[in-house]
């Protein structure tokens, strides 16, 4: 399992969880054939995959291609971090600009578009550090439609306006959202309504649920009750969120060992405050294969669709301390084929990726 907060090992390692663009995940609701842009000319689904190394201090970068097919331990760029450095979510911004969230070291680092082609160890173009209270633990983080950052942190969410996120050194936030039943807030995306979904992760199960806030609530900030909550009987250590071309919602599940599915319908944002717990419609589910090239989902962290619906998931692996965990790219014609919980076998292993701890919150380059 990964380390949600920072490098606490000896607590089984409290997770680095992480983007949608994010989850903190970078999250794009798919559309059109899975895994089929790029064929005949037409424009590809993405660029490049990016995923965070927690172990290593890396940042690794997988082309479209390459990425649509299996590899072991083979990206085609990797940014080499400060050293000390634990990446745990990655995301861009409207500029092509790729930010990281430091676990380790309270702080986002900065690197822009023309520093992220032929890897090395770039100087970050800006690092946003802690004013000695902020950005404790930071997981996922998302962009909202003004670029305001959400960051989730320990116990809450910070947000920072674009002006405080241009020079480097100690910020504080411009607001912070907080709630009563937060524990580890993780995994974070913004819907195309301007609600914010956040994985609030918990090692007690009966805590773990998603949490959507408004527009309005994000306004006002301070403590707020979710306009949603979303709890399930599957949820144990939930991460990853991400919404798939007709609205659904996947949640990774991290000590559940799955990837559940709710219907778009089922999730809806409702007008007065809300609870449902929810059976999911679907999900991934973990065979025995805990090798670095299982092709089922293990201990799934960051996850996301590309724009051509395949889903991307990190799936942390073997031991604690190792790097044998990998990404997972699973067709949107076999999910559409996912009936009850099934351990359906990846048609892409991105094998020696990443690491365990690591959230692995993924991030997708466009065109």
């Amino acid at each position: 399992m990964s380390d949600l907060r920072r490098d606490v090992r000896p607590q089984r390692a409290l997770r680095a969880l992480g983007s949608v663009c994010c989850l903190a995940v970078l999250v794009l609701c798919g559309c059109g054939g899975g895994g089929g842009g790029g064929g005949g000319g037409s424009t590809p689904a993405f660029t490049r995959l990016w995923v965070p190394h927690f172990n290593a201090a890396e940042l690794r970068a997988f082309a479209y291609r390459r990425a649509l097919a299996d590899t072991d331990a083979a990206p085609d760029v990797v940014l080499t971090l400060p050293a000390g450095t634990h990446p745990n979510a990655l995301t861009f911004d409207s500029t092509g600009a790729l930010w990281v969230t430091d676990n380790a070291n309270a702080r986002l680092l900065k690197f822009d578009k023309a520093q992220l082609g032929a890897g090395g160890s770039p100087t970050p173009a800006v690092h946003i550090d802690s004013d000695g209270a902020s950005l404790q633990g930071p997981i996922g983080f998302a962009f909202d439609g003004s670029q305001d950052l959400w960051v989730a942190v320990q116990g809450g969410i910070e947000m920072f306006v674009p002006t405080n996120l241009d020079d480097s050194g100690p910020t504080t936030p411009n607001l912070v959202l907080d709630c009563a039943s937060f524990d580890i807030p993780a995994g974070m995306l913004f819907d195309a309504a301007g609600d914010l979904w956040v994985s609030n992760a918990s090692f007690a199960p009966a805590n773990n649920a998603v949490l959507v806030f408004t527009p309005d609530q994000l306004v006002a900030g301070g403590v707020q009750t979710p306009r949603l909550a979303i709890t399930c009987a599957a949820f144990a250590l939930i991460e990853g969120i991400g919404f798939d071309g007709s609205g659904g919602l996947w949640v990774s599940s991290n000590d559940g060992l799955n990837v559940t599915h709710f219907l778009a319908q089922d999730v809806a944002v409702p007008a007065v405050a809300t609870v449902r717990n929810l059976v999911p419609a679907n999900s991934l589910e973990a065979d025995a294969d805990d090798g670095p090239s299982g092709r089922s989902v293990r201990k799934p962290g960051g996850l996301v669709f590309d724009r051509d619906g395949d889903l991307f998931v990190n799936s942390e692996r073997g031991a604690m301390g190792a790097d044998d965990s990998a990404v997972l790219r699973f067709a949107k014609t076999q999910l559409a084929t996912l009936v009850g919980a099934q351990a359906l076998q990846a048609i892409a292993v991105h094998a020696h990726a990443t690491s365990n701890p690591g959230f692995g919150g993924l991030a997708l380059e466009l065109p």
